[in-house]
């Protein structure tokens, strides 16, 4: 059998375009890893920031929360304090109609004394 002088070389070739080949291939599975891993930290950030705010907005929704419960507690104490001065004001009053009334009624008496009109 005789032997092509080039045959040798050509299977050192293909080994060496393999082996470059797979170097290649390393090098593209190796970034388009660091590109997913910063792919997944920029989304991290995004998520974080979006935590944060969220976070803020229901610090602010519950300050308003109790300061609405803060003035409906003011609302009630002072709705309280008018009933009971309106209360005492309705008291006054009707002793006071009862009063003029019975005034009236002895005015008229005495306009009239022999109860006619």
């Amino acid at each position: 059998m005789m032997r092509l002088p080039f045959s040798n070389c050509s299977r050192s070739l293909s080994q060496k375009f393999r082996r470059g080949l797979l170097k290649a291939l390393g090098l593209i599975v190796s970034l388009a890893m660091l590109v997913l891993t910063l792919h997944q930290y920029k989304q991290s950030k995004r998520l974080e920031v979006k935590y944060l705010q969220a976070r803020q907005r229901i610090e602010r929704t519950k300050a308003d929360l109790v300061r609405a419960r803060e003035a409906m507690d003011a609302l009630e104490k002072n709705l309280t304090a008018f009933a009971h001065k309106d209360a005492k004001l309705t008291l006054t009053t009707d002793s006071l109609i009862r009063h003029w009334r019975s005034d009236l009624m002895y005015l008229r008496s005495l306009l009239h004394p022999h109860g006619t009109p």
